[in-house]
C-alpha cells in the first residue's frame, strides 16, 4: 500500500528563548560579569568626553553597543561593581549604568535527546519539528521521548510478510532475525556455514537461515521490490550508528523476520500469504505487519490470520490507498477486524488524514505517519514512500518497543489494548479511526 515520492525539501530550525533580565539593585541575587557595566552616555557627549570619564577612572571601553548608543566598558578593582554603578549612575553625562548581566536559554524541562542517524531529520513521524512546509509541530509519535524511558526487558520478533528484506542492509542487518535452530555456529549471525543443505530444524524448509521465500518456495528472501525493506526499516532499522534512519524499535531488542510473499511487481497470492503466517506462528513471531491488500473476502485467509492469532500474536494491517470507508466498502486484510488486529490509516505531517488513505469509525482502529516517510531501500540506499503500507510499521513498532519493555510474557490483546488507550488524540480523527488518535510511542511506554 505505497505511492512513490520524488522528492522532498525541508528546513530544521532550532530555536533557544533566552528572557531579558530587568534592573535588580540587589546584586547579589543575579550572575553578572564581575569587571564590566553597560554604560549609555548622553546623546549630546561627544568621543572625547567618554574617553575623559573613562580615563578619570581607569576604566576603558572594551566593545561599543553601537545600536543602542552605549558601551560595555571594564572597571578595575579599587571599588565593587555596586560602588562603580553609584559613582557613574549619577555623573551628569551618564543617562543610565547597569551590570552585564548572564542570562540563560530558556528551558522548561532537560533536553531529549536525539539519535546521530544521519537522514533524522527527514523522520517528523518521529520527531515533528516543524521541518516539512505545512507541518503540525508535534504532530509524531514522540520517539525520543520514548527512547529516553525506555527499559526493553526481552527481545521481540516482528514477522514482516511483504516482498522480502534487503537483509544485507548495513541500517537492518545488525537487526534482521536469525533462525536459531539453523544457525550452525549459534552466533546470531548469517555465515556461509549456517547454509549446510540441510533442514536442520526439521520443518520442511532447508536452510531458512532468515526466513523463507514463499513466492518462489526457497531459502532467499531478499527483497526485489523495495516495499519490504522500507517497511522493515520504519519498524527497526539501528538506531544511533551515524548512518541512515532510525526506526521506531531499532535499538537491538527488536528483530525482523523476512517473510516473502510478493513478487518483483509486487503482487501474491493468498496461500502463500497463509503460509507464511503459518511461518511466523511455528517461530513464534510476537507481530505480524501486513502492509498489503485487496482481492475478494477470504476465508483461508481469515482461517490463516486467526491460527496466528491464537498463539498470542498481535496482527497489523494497512487499512489501503483508496481513500475510502472501510466500514461501507471493506478491505482485506485490513477489515478482518480480528480481536488481536489492528488496521492503520494514515495521516500526513500536517495532522490531516492523509488525502489516499482508507478510514473507518469502526474498522480502522488507528493512524500513523504515512506521508512522506523516509527508509531503507535495497542496496544501500533510502527512499521516500507515501502509503498506508508506511503508517503499518510504524504501529508494529511502536508494539514490538512497548512488548520489548513489557517482557515476552505479555499477549497481542494486552498490547493492543495499551496502544489503543494511549493514542495522542487529534480531532481531525474524529469519525475516521475508532480511538481518534495516532499512535504514541511515549504514552504507551508509560502506560501501567
Amino acid at each position: 500500500m505505497f505511492q512513490r515520492m520524488a522528492k522532498l525539501a525541508f528546513s530544521v530550525c532550532v530555536l533557544a528563548g533566552c528572557a531579558a533580565p530587568g534592573w535588580a539593585s540587589d546584586l547579589s541575587q543575579l550572575p553578572y560579569a564581575p569587571d564590566q557595566l553597560i554604560v549609555k552616555f548622553k546623546s549630546n557627549v561627544s568621543d572625547a568626553s567618554k574617553l575623559k570619564l573613562l580615563s578619570e577612572i581607569h576604566a576603558q571601553s572594551v566593545q561599543s553597543l553601537a545600536s543602542i548608543h552605549a558601551d560595555l566598558i571594564q572597571v578595575d578593582h579599587s571599588r565593587s561593581l555596586s560602588g562603580w554603578i553609584q559613582k557613574l549612575e549619577y555623573h551628569p553625562w551618564v543617562e543610565y549604568v547597569e551590570p552585564n548581566y548572564k542570562v540563560q536559554m530558556n528551558a522548561a524541562a532537560p533536553a531529549i535527546p536525539l539519535p546521530n542517524d544521519a537522514f533524522f531529520s527527514y523522520l517528523w513521524g518521529l520527531n515533528n519539528a516543524g521541518q516539512l512546509s505545512g507541518s503540525k509541530a508535534d504532530m509524531d509519535i514522540d520517539a525520543p521521548e520514548a527512547w529516553k524511558i525506555y527499559k526493553p526487558a526481552s527481545t521481540i520478533v516482528v514477522a514482516v510478510i511483504d516482498t522480502g528484506i534487503d537483509y544485507n542492509h548495513p541500517d537492518l542487518n545488525a537487526n534482521v532475525w536469525v533462525n536459531a535452530a539453523e544457525d550452525i555456529n549459534h552466533d546470531g549471525k548469517i555465515t556461509k556455514d549456517d547454509l549446510n543443505g540441510k533442514d536442520d530444524d526439521q520443518n520442511g524448509k532447508i536452510d531458512d537461515v532468515v526466513g523463507w521465500n514463499f513466492n518462489q518456495n526457497n531459502n532467499n528472501p531478499m527483497d526485489d521490490n523495495g516495499h519490504g525493506t522500507h517497511v522493515s526499516g520504519t519498524i527497526a532499522a539501528r538506531t544511533n550508528n551515524q548512518i541512515g534512519v532510525a526506526g521506531v524499535a531499532g535499538q537491538g531488542y527488536v528483530k525482523i523476520m523476512p517473510l516473502k510473499f510478493l513478487s518483483a511487481s509486487g503482487g501474491g497470492y493468498v496461500a502463500d500469504a497463509v503460509n507464511a503466517l503459518d511461518y511466523a506462528a511455528s517461530k513464534r513471531a510476537q507481530i505480524v505487519n501486513m502492509s498489503w491488500g485487496g482481492g475478494s473476502y477470504s476465508q483461508a485467509l481469515l482461517a490463516g490470520m486467526q491460527r496466528y492469532q491464537a498463539t498470542g500474536g498481535l496482527l497489523v494491517a494497512a487499512a489501503g490507498n483508496n481513500a475510502s470507508n472501510n466500514d461501507s466498502a471493506p478491505f482485506y486484510p485490513a477489515s478482518y477486524n480480528l480481536s488481536s488486529q489492528l488496521t492503520v490509516a494514515a495521516i500526513a505531517n500536517t495532522g490531516q488524514l492523509s488525502s489516499f488513505s482508507n478510514y473507518g469509525a469502526s474498522s480502522v482502529q488507528l493512524a500513523a505517519p504515512g506521508s512522506y516517510i523516509a527508509s531503507t531501500w535495497p542496496g544501500n540506499q533510502y527512499a521516500l514512500l507515501n502509503g498506508t503500507s508506511m503508517a503499518a510499521p510504524c504501529v508494529s513498532g511502536v508494539a514490538a518497543l512497548l512488548w520489548s519493555q513489557k517482557g515476552a510474557s505479555a499477549s497481542g490483546a494486552q498490547i493492543r489494548a495499551t496502544l489503543l488507550g494511549s493514542v495522542k488524540k487529534n480531532t481531525a480523527l474524529n469519525a475516521k479511526v475508532q480511538s481518534g488518535g495516532i499512535v504514541n510511542a511515549n504514552n504507551a511506554l508509560k502506560a501501567p
